[in-house]
């Protein structure tokens, strides 16, 4: 699952090639504005200003870093490490004094790579 921050861009691949099909599904957390654009509106703005162009490469690349950083994580850490990255990385909300314990089940397994079952069998 990634979380778009306030003005983040999705851009699916069907943007750069037709004949892939759409596999991505945005959910939103709360009060949302969507905007969709068609690739024939998009592709004349691109053609047009080298800057813009510039900036989605950028975001294309941010994007295949990320997506490669994660496909490193699951292959090449044992699940111990992943839930110990994740605990490592977990702050307390400021004027908390300890950490959250909101996330589900389902979104700490998404977030590792795993099972439940696996989680509870790690020491």
């Amino acid at each position: 699952m990634v979380s778009l921050a306030t003005g983040g861009v999705f851009w699916g691949p069907t943007f750069f090639d037709r004949e892939i099909p759409m596999l991505a599904t945005l959910q939103a957390q709360g009060r949302t504005a969507l905007v969709l654009r068609e690739c024939e509106q998009i592709l004349p703005l691109l053609v047009k200003s080298g800057k813009l162009l510039q900036e989605l490469c950028g975001l294309l690349v941010a994007h295949m870093t990320r997506a490669s950083d994660v496909a490193e994580n699951l292959a090449f850490h044992p699940v111990a490490h992943r839930l110990v990255a994740f605990a490592a990385g977990a702050v307390p909300r400021p004027g908390e004094s300890r950490l959250s314990r909101d996330l589900t089940r389902e979104e700490l397994t998404a977030w590792a790579g795993t099972t439940w079952e696996m989680i509870c069998r790690t020491p």
